[in-house]
Formats: structure tokens, sequence, C-alpha cells
């Protein structure tokens, strides 16, 4: 494009537009809804909807908890209310691999309850976060270590959190840390493989036979169990 300045702004916009690559092509099967079994359950199932390009577009959970996203560019706005009404606004704030760079909460409709989170990157491995809020006058800063595709560990003034991963299967839509991710609209930590413990729970995995995720199986230290089981739209 620099060598062809020359041309007129008309003819270099429809050059680029020529160019343009299309759209992704959505996945063939998207969680279409998940629902929970084990102690102790609280909450009813979550249905998920798409928009064309398969980017999850609503959430709907236990029939009262609905959040919708809207995207304009490189952000994505995500709004949630119950029948009482508003609950929480989150701005998220994406770069050019999809990844979020900063995200920005708020707790009450006039925006006075609110925290802010900025995220720095090495390609497309998370290596720092800094966390403000309206009630926290310094800043959280947490660094995370990767090894082999996998982000391993994350530590945050004396506090250490470690990670483990099934290095024989790869990540996908129903992996735990994804799914967390997945149904809030946003990305920043994208792995190689399938969480297998974090936080002191451990996940276990059932599989259809064409490789996707049925269940997983959330246990903590105090043996307390938590199920999500999955359903898919395939197309």
């Amino acid at each position: 494009m620099k060598y062809f300045l020359f041309l007129s702004p008309l003819l270099i916009l429809a050059a680029c537009k020529k160019h343009d690559p299309p759209p992704p092509t959505p996945p063939a099967c998207l969680i279409s809804k998940v629902s929970y079994t084990g102690t102790p359950i609280n909450i009813g199932p979550t249905k998920f909807t798409y928009d064309e390009q398969g980017r999850l577009a609503r959430t709907v959970e236990s029939d009262t908890i609905i959040t919708t996203l809207t995207r304009a560019g490189d952000s994505v706005v995500t709004n949630t209310s119950v029948p009482r009404g508003f609950v929480s606004r989150v701005v998220f704030y994406n770069n050019k691999d999809g990844l979020t760079t900063k995200t920005h909460v708020t707790y009450n409709p006039e925006g006075t309850v609110w925290y802010d989170i900025s995220y720095e990157y090495v390609g497309q491995e998370l290596r720092r976060s800094h966390f403000v809020a309206f009630s926290r006058p310094d800043t959280l800063v947490t660094n995370f270590t990767w090894s082999g595709g996998n982000m391993i560990s994350s530590t945050s003034d004396s506090a250490k959190e470690d990670f483990e991963y099934y290095t024989d299967q790869p990540r996908q839509q129903g992996d735990a840390q994804f799914f967390d991710q997945f149904t809030s609209g946003f990305e920043i930590v994208r792995t190689k493989n399938l969480i297998k413990s974090r936080h002191g729970i451990s996940y276990t995995y059932q599989f259809r036979p064409d490789g996707k995720i049925t269940t997983v199986t959330a246990k903590d230290t105090a043996a307390d169990i938590f199920i999500s089981h999955y359903d898919y739209d395939c197309k």
C-alpha cells in the first residue's frame, strides 16, 4: 500500500476492500446450553445465542439473568440485567488477535462502583495484568508464567496459583478455563491444552464420539462436586 500513495483515496479503498479476507466460518458445533448437577447447586441452566459469525450474542441464566453482547470494531459491551433491573455493564477492548487488552466493569447505573483491568501480552501469551478499582487506592499487579503453550502460574503480591493441563487434549469450547471466558464475552488466556486443575479445583471431562466435551466435573479440596453438562447446536 505505501508504494501506491499517488493513487486516489477511492482507488486505495477499493483495492483494500477487494482483498479483505472473508469473515471466519462459524464453528460447526456451538454450545447451546449448559446445565448443572452436583453439590451444592443453586443455579439453573444457561442458554446461548450466537450471531451469523458464530460469536456469542446473548445468554440467559436460570430464565432470569439476561446478558446481551454488542460489538463495535474491536470493542465488546455486555449488559446484564434481571427482572428488577440493572446488574452490570462491562466494556472489553481487544487487540488484533482478539485478546482483551482492557476491561471496564460497572455495577451500578451511575458508573460509580467500578473496576478496570488492563492486560499485557507477549505474542498471544498473557504476561501481566493491572487491577484498579473505585475503592482501591493502589494497583494490583499479577504476573503470569507460561510453558509449552499453557499458562502454568499466576503471582500477585504474596499469592501464587498453579495450573495443570491435559497435554494430550487440545483446548476446545467446553474447556473449563475457556468456557469461563467465553460466557463472559472476552478472552485473555489462550492455551494449547485442556485445563486439568487451577485454584485448588480439579477437572475431569467426558466426550462425545466426535470429540466434543459432554460434561466437566469440577472437584474442590472440600470434595464438593460441580458438574457442567453441555448441549450443542451443530450445523
